[in-house]
């Protein structure tokens, strides 16, 4: 949001509440002292609050704010040394990931550089934009590797139960294929004495997510294939299914869990790089400038009493962080610092 604030202007001519002056009175001695308003963005106005007490700020005095564009590169630069040492030997959450395949959603398709290790970096690129929460996500108790096993043995089951349909042409039967063939290829695995339970995750992942097997039509008459009727095939997928989601849910979150932590690796080192050259990015700027107004009080007070008035448009598209700056500022307790429990001074803000 843009920022107006306003300096305390000391020349008397520029008093706009002077009793009996017209309204075209006051805003000509408004106008006189218009340039002494500071308008910006957000953003540009906590740099200037860094630039003004680099010090208390701990920042390099001549800092230079990395445009979104260059932010980016140097993130490139960063997450790409960090996984060029994972892949040597790559911890749970990387090795998992690696493993899975890209999924943009139906009726959609990847771009060609959408691979496995760009959708790393994009989730790091991601939690870098959040880096000021930094407690671990939680990850609840997850035995992946057993009901991984569970599924493929409910998998088969279903497989065996869904082939050599009465009728090669049924919707169910068609609709269902992609089970039987991830029954064959894991079959097949089993068959050498192969356990690839990071590939088999992946796999029952990507059949959760199969529109054909997600979707699939249950087809016409009783009978599916002598001895079997339709309802205790549609029964038996639907309990699958319902597993099948269930399992994908679990090992998305143990995942982005694990994940989260093995990342703040590669966001250190953006960290890094950015520290070496001196820069700050747009989340810096926000993130410094509310750590200086907030643990340092003779700073605060300075600036609470020379921003006497703060306008900020578009408030409703502030967030926390912006607006723990501007409570701070805006406070008639100068000795408080948690944002939440700030009463501004009646005008200010």
């Amino acid at each position: 949001p843009d920022l107006k604030v306003g300096h305390t202007v000391d020349a008397p001519d520029v008093n706009v509440t002077t009793p009996g002056l017209t309204v075209k009175e006051r805003l000509d001695n408004a106008l006189a002292g218009l340039e002494e308003a500071h308008v910006s963005t957000i953003h540009g106005f906590c740099a200037e609050l860094l630039r003004e007490r680099p010090v208390e700020a701990r920042v390099d005095p001549l800092f230079a704010v990395l445009t979104e564009g260059q932010a980016e590169r140097l993130f490139d630069e960063a997450f790409g040394a960090w996984i060029q040492e994972q892949l040597k030997d790559p911890p749970e959450g990387v090795r998992r990931g690696l493993r899975r395949s890209v999924w943009t959603g139906f009726g959609k398709t990847a771009a060609k550089s959408d691979g496995p290790i760009d959708r790393l970096r994009r989730a790091a690129w991601e939690l870098s934009q959040w880096r000021d929460f930094t407690a671990a996500w939680t990850r609840n108790p997850f035995d992946r590797d057993a009901d991984i096993e569970q599924l493929i043995a409910e998998l088969h089951e279903f497989a065996a139960l869904t082939s050599k349909p009465s009728y090669n042409r049924d919707n169910l039967y068609l609709d269902t294929a992609p089970a039987r063939h991830l029954s064959q290829e894991i079959a097949l695995h089993q068959s050498f004495g192969h356990e690839d339970y990071d590939g088999w995750e992946a796999r029952l992942v990507d059949l959760s997510r199969d529109r054909n097997f997600s979707k699939a039509r249950h087809g016409r008459g009783p009978g599916y294939k002598q001895g079997v009727a339709r309802t205790v095939v549609i029964e038996a997928m639907e309990a699958f299914r319902a597993h099948l989601d269930q399992f994908r849910m679990a090992a998305d979150a143990d995942l982005a869990a694990a994940l989260q932590q093995e990342l703040t690796a590669a966001v250190a080192r953006y960290e890094e790089l950015k520290a070496r050259g001196g820069s700050l990015d747009f989340l810096d700027l926000l993130l410094k400038a509310r750590d200086l107004v907030k643990s340092d009080e003779t700073v605060r007070r300075g600036f609470q009493k020379r921003f006497t008035h703060i306008f900020v448009d578009e408030f409703q598209d502030t967030d926390p962080l912006e607006a723990e700056i501007l409570l701070l500022l805006a406070s008639a307790d100068p000795s408080e610092t948690d944002w939440r429990a700030v009463t501004p001074v009646p005008g200010r803000l």
